[in-house]
């Protein structure tokens, strides 16, 4: 695996897309901010990318997240937790002392439970 620091952009039409899908939004507010979308992305990273737009003549940030982000978080999460898991379970097999004594498990859900918070 290789450190995803430098994500190029997804593509415009497929934010747009993700922007109208967004439940709860007002369709009128999204399609102005839709006419007003910057071209590019004013900043793109692993869990999406902002968008400059404007608003009743007001100028606004429009953060889209990944397409799939939360599936590809969640299918994440599971395999480090199982790693974490099996780590703590390993035992020295003398004294049965766990040889790893940080909770791993723990550490992975709250990262994790803060990277879907982020997402949300």
């Amino acid at each position: 695996a290789v450190l995803q620091d430098n994500i190029p952009p997804f593509p415009l039409d497929q934010a747009c897309a993700l922007i109208r899908a967004e439940e709860g939004l007002d369709a009128a507010i999204v399609e102005e901010a839709l006419e007003n979308l910057s071209a590019e992305p004013v900043a793109a990273g692993s869990i999406g990318q902002v968008y400059s737009s404007t608003l009743a003549g007001e100028k606004v940030a429009v953060k889209v997240l990944r397409p799939h982000l939360h599936r590809d978080l969640a299918a994440d999460s599971i395999v480090l937790r199982t790693g974490a898991h099996v780590l703590e379970s390993l035992r020295n097999p003398v004294t049965g002392q766990r040889l790893i004594r940080p909770r791993l498990v723990d550490a992975v859900d709250e990262f994790f439970g803060r990277l879907f918070e982020e997402s949300d």
